[in-house]
């Protein structure tokens, strides 16, 4: 089952990546469902998406499934599930538990994605780089930045880039 919301870009990509596979995978889409979202951080204790599980086997979130991938032991996992029923522990895709307590709403993000927290710190307007539109050789380039100022953002914003030289800052950009 993958526990998803709407819209994610990490949920989208873990479901390509089990069609790829030929995985059969029941969507579990809980939007506007408190129940299913008490029932998922009660279980993985995250409140991130996607949330994966191979039966009853807790796969973990696209970057765990990934790296799975990597390692070449998601196809061996598969295989297994494929070959196993459905044990009792699995998570049921109809009603997820009874949850008779109350409780808050319950919300779930997308996993942090470092390339979109570096861009977000890029365009900040408080110690971001210095976006405006630029002229070089009678031609007007806009919204852009010089490399020289990236690679100097980059180094000073270490703890979030992990670039600390300047060799390091030219690679990534």
């Amino acid at each position: 089952a993958v526990f998803s919301i709407t819209g994610c870009p990490h949920c989208k990509a873990a479901k390509a990546l089990l069609r790829e596979l030929g995985a059969p995978y029941v969507e579990m889409d809980f939007t506007g469902d408190k129940e299913q979202r008490k029932w998922l951080a009660d279980k993985t204790g995250k409140r991130t998406v996607p949330q994966i599980f191979l039966n009853d086997l807790y796969a973990g979130g696209n970057a765990e499934l990934q790296e799975l991938n990597r390692s070449g032991k998601l196809v061996g996992m598969l295989e297994e599930v494929k070959n196993t029923p459905t044990p009792p522990g699995a998570p049921k895709t109809s009603l997820l538990g009874d949850i008779e307590e109350d409780f808050a709403e319950i919300a779930f993000v997308c996993e942090p994605d470092l390339q979109a927290q570096i861009v977000a710190a890029m365009r900040a307007k408080q110690g971001g780089l210095d976006i405006q539109d630029r002229r070089y050789h009678l031609i007007l380039y806009t919204k852009c930045f010089l490399g020289k100022e990236f690679v100097d953002w980059m180094v000073r914003n270490s703890a979030l880039t992990k670039c600390e030289s300047r060799e390091g800052a030219i690679s990534v950009g």
